[in-house]
């Protein structure tokens, strides 16, 4: 979409201040512009009207447009946030619950960690948080900002500190260090208005300087330059592991021009263009063996057209894309003949496995599964037939296989299973008429849409009551415990998102009450008592 990244980077820098709706007007009526920034509007157009940009007032929700997860729930005026707002991950769980205005976050709100703990509690201000206090992910006070100052503290994933400094008007400015995801120091010195300014990049052997946003940078983590405090120019990036991540051009802190992805073992998975940050003009991926997987043009960090490879080096589809779905083009077979055809999302595609055998076969409409279908596992079984509705499995008939083992089949009516057989050791668990023990699915969006299994246990009329148990989209537990009209009730047990243990006691409608311990990671334990109402008893 767009190409001379360097050349008319000003001028693009301008036109990113602007709304989606009025560069949408702006590009469509104005030719130079188009010829300018290499649009091709029937694209542009295309990708915003699914983003849905149209002005909204009220209360509204907002969904991912490539596979309708909800990411925003609240109030709107003009066509932005504004009032009372919660904002989701990707796995459903709230990211950010208070007060927006004109999109941004103002007044009183609560961020929360991917695990469901609280990270931040008190005052934005235009964005920035501006009074409260703010949490490591095991519930302890680690800092406290007064009207936007303060020395705070930031954790990853496994409760690592990877930055701590001082905030002045809501963002770093002064003294500060930053670690990596093992908890090595990297950098320690002065920030300006958040950019690194004054310091050392600090690797096992040099340390190498910055001075007033600018030095050239040869670590274990990044080789590169940087200017004003960015990223600037062509530079290299590294997993902790010392493997390469990337290789290309920044602009600005952003990778701008051609650039090298890699995976974590060190395998180039993807070659091309960028734009802000974003896949945006042509590339190649790859798969890990190296053999290509498609190659193509990208718009905003998705396949827009081109030719998608299977593992046998063979094209088994050319054509468009929309938010990496198929969407107007031709599917092949290994001999070359074409076996279905799309038009804007609709027609009956057949999809494989990387060892040939077919993985879906039916209808689709706009890109989604809607409509007659079959599914088989990657032994050839047939693990459902029946109808489609917007991807999910809707009405029919489903199994589950262990290998070659029949494990779980189900009736599907409306998308809600009514009946169903668990094959568990030498037990049968059955579930009929609301009542019994059977599971629930959920749809999680990787590179494709991905099926995983989101609960298993035992129903009442419909409704979880007894003992149960929750998964994440990667297969690991959640919870396992008991259930009351389908809320954490009684004694139970909640896992992190790598497995570790993380609590376990008593419940009372959904939340941590009563007796409990709390565990950090690596099983450390880190409380020990009662809650209410899913927070600590402070004697």
């Amino acid at each position: 979409m767009f190409n001379n990244v360097k050349s008319s980077f000003i001028f693009k820098k301008i036109i990113n201040f602007l709304g989606e709706r009025t560069k949408l007007l702006l590009f469509t009526y104005n030719k130079n512009i188009q010829k300018k920034l290499n649009i091709n509007i029937i694209d542009y157009i295309l990708f915003s009207k699914t983003l849905k940009i149209a002005e909204r007032n009220g209360k509204g929700k907002e969904y991912l447009a490539i596979n309708k997860t909800l990411v925003f729930e609240g109030e709107y005026k003009n066509g932005k946030r504004n009032g009372i707002g919660t904002c989701f991950y990707l796995s459903g769980k709230i990211c950010f619950k208070g007060n927006y205005k004109d999109r941004i976050k103002n007044g009183k709100g609560i961020d929360y960690y991917y695990n469901g703990n609280i990270e931040f509690d008190g005052e934005y201000k235009d964005g920035y948080r501006y009074n409260g206090k703010g949490y490591d992910l095991e519930n302890n006070i680690v800092y406290e900002l007064k009207n936007g100052n303060g020395y705070i503290k930031i954790f990853n994933l496994f409760n690592k500190l990877i930055f701590e400094g001082e905030y002045k008007d809501g963002v770093k400015n002064g003294k500060g260090k930053e670690y990596n995801y093992n908890g090595k120091l990297i950098f320690e010195g002065e920030y300006l208005n958040g950019r690194k300014w004054n310091g050392y990049f600090i690797d096992k052997q040099v340390n190498h300087e910055l001075k007033k946003g600018k030095g050239y940078i040869n670590s274990s983590e990044f080789e590169g330059e940087y200017l004003n405090g960015k990223k600037h120019g062509k530079a290299k990036e590294y997993y902790s592991t010392g493997k390469l991540n990337f290789e290309g051009e920044y602009l600005n802190g952003k990778k701008n021009g051609n650039g090298k992805e890699y995976d974590f073992n060190g395998n180039l998975v993807y070659e091309g263009e960028y734009l802000n940050d974003e896949k945006n003009g042509k590339g190649r991926e790859y798969y890990s063996i190296g053999k290509l997987l498609f190659e193509g043009e990208y718009l905003y960090n998705y396949r827009r057209r081109g030719k998608q490879y299977n593992i046998r080096e063979k094209v088994e589809y050319e054509g468009e894309y929309l938010f990496n779905k198929k969407w107007t083009g031709k599917g092949y077979d290994d001999e070359g003949n074409v076996i279905y055809e799309l038009n804007e999302g609709n027609g009956n595609m057949i999809t494989f496995y990387n060892n040939g055998k077919i993985s879906f076969e039916g209808n689709l409409i706009k890109g989604e599964k809607n409509g007659l279908g079959k599914e088989y596992d990657k032994n050839g079984y047939l693990i459902f037939e029946g109808e489609y509705k917007d991807d999910f499995k809707w009405n029919g008939k489903r199994k589950e296989y262990l290998d070659t083992k029949l494990i779980f089949e189900a009736e599907i009516q409306k998308g809600i299973i009514i009946y169903s057989k668990l094959y568990n050791k030498n037990k049968i668990l059955e579930f009929k008429n609301g009542n019994g023990y059977t599971r629930e699915y959920g749809l999680f969006q990787a590179e494709n849409l991905l099926e995983y299994l989101k609960f298993e246990g035992e129903f009442i009329d419909g409704i979880k009551n007894g003992k149960g148990k929750e998964y994440s989209y990667i297969n690991n537990i959640e919870y396992e415990g008991e259930y009351l009209n389908g809320k954490r009730h009684g004694k139970g047990k909640e896992y992190s998102y790598f497995g570790d243990l993380k609590y376990e006691g008593e419940y009372l409608n959904g939340e941590r009450h009563g007796k409990g311990k709390e565990y950090g990671y690596f099983g450390t334990l880190i409380f020990e008592g009662e809650y209410i109402n899913g927070k600590r008893k402070i004697i």
